[in-house]
């Protein structure tokens, strides 16, 4: 009984003490390890920005903007999911949730929001022929991702183990991050600058691959980071069943149920559901702690899968809008659902996890 009490005492002190810990590195053979509640309301916050950047693509297309409004949204897609996955990962390997921690989680959680604010004006610039990369976007993902930074350098002095790896992430970020700034004060031409977007872009996804090729990789657990990447794509589906209420509400406001409303709500509810079926057909966690190599294929298919799941939200708004207004053809309303779907769960995690002969 009393060593009962000791490990209860033990336990309580660990989760609410929260001042400062070591940031010494996780273990990534740690079976079972879940979310923590700062992760999971990190989440929240991006999928508020999921959201609107739907919002703004089917509002862009409405408007007969539909290659600068799919231009900005990818732009919009890879800012907000590229920063969530560096700190995904980054969390995956040190998240000891100590103040220092979760101070860094909340500043980062502004940034999103300022990047947000910014998605008008991206996809305003877009349609008049402009370069989606603004000022606004930038400082948000400055703010979203200069505390990585630090995070990353404190992981390097606490974790001697690791610390070249560690301080290669740190000085990579900041690197990129001063690229971004200047791609968006350079004023240059618009094709010169998406280029150049296209190639930051580019590097920043391929040069993490060669740095842990070379350095070794950061003590990340896989099954931790299935897990996280699994309940992120629940929270967007949960934005496709927002954006089918919100359509729908707008509709049956002005003209009262119809067969049509009943069609939207119906595909929504139903697209949703088999999204989610699709993704968890396939036993992530599982596979991924068995061949954690594979994690990097795996987390880089979720770049097209969450763009487009919220997609399929701008596409039921372009429906409800369509039947509003009757000024979209059956062909186009069919087409702003069908590409999103097309490019959805399934396929594209089932190859980076397909086992190579």
């Amino acid at each position: 009984m009393t060593s009962d009490i000791a490990t209860l005492r033990t336990l309580l002190r660990t989760d609410l003490y929260h001042r400062l810990r070591p940031m010494s590195g996780r273990d990534p053979e740690e079976r079972g390890r879940s979310a923590t509640p700062v992760e999971l309301l990190y989440d929240l916050t991006y999928v508020i920005a999921f959201a609107a950047a739907a919002e703004e693509l089917a509002h862009g297309v409405s408007l007969g903007h539909l290659w600068p409004a799919l231009g900005a949204y990818a732009f919009a897609i890879f800012a907000v999911t590229w920063a969530w996955m560096n700190f995904t990962w980054f969390a995956s390997a040190y998240g000891n949730d100590d103040a220092m921690f979760r101070v860094a989680t909340l500043v980062q959680m502004i940034g999103v929001v300022i990047l947000i604010f910014g998605l008008p004006v991206s996809f305003e610039a877009a349609a008049h022929g402009e370069s989606p990369n603004n000022m606004l976007m930038v400082l948000g993902y400055v703010v979203m991702r200069v505390p990585l930074i630090a995070l990353w350098l404190r992981a390097a002095r606490q974790d001697p183990a690791h610390r070249r790896i560690d301080t290669a992430y740190a000085v990579t970020i900041a690197i990129a991050q001063v690229a971004w700034v200047l791609s968006a004060i350079a004023g240059l031409t618009t094709v010169v600058t998406v280029a150049i977007l296209v190639l930051l872009a580019t590097a920043e996804m391929v040069v993490p691959i060669i740095l842990e090729r070379r350095l070794g990789r950061p003590p990340w657990n896989a099954g931790h980071v299935a897990e996280r990447f699994s309940l992120l794509t629940l929270i967007v589906l949960g934005e496709v069943i927002a954006a089918t209420t919100s359509a729908v509400t707008a509709l049956t406001g002005e003209d009262g149920w119809s067969p049509a409303a009943v069609a939207i709500t119906a595909s929504g509810l139903v697209l949703a559901t088999a999204f989610w079926w699709a993704y968890f057909l396939i036993p992530s966690r599982i596979i991924l702690e068995r061949w954690p190599e594979r994690t990097y294929a795996w987390r880089y298919a979720h770049l097209p899968i969450f763009g487009a799941i919220a997609a399929v939200g701008a596409g039921l708004r372009i429906a409800a809008t369509a039947v509003a207004e009757q000024e979209l053809s059956t062909l186009q309303i069919a087409l702003a659902l069908a590409i999103p779907v097309a490019a959805a769960p399934g396929g594209g995690r089932r190859s980076a996890l397909r086992r190579r002969h």
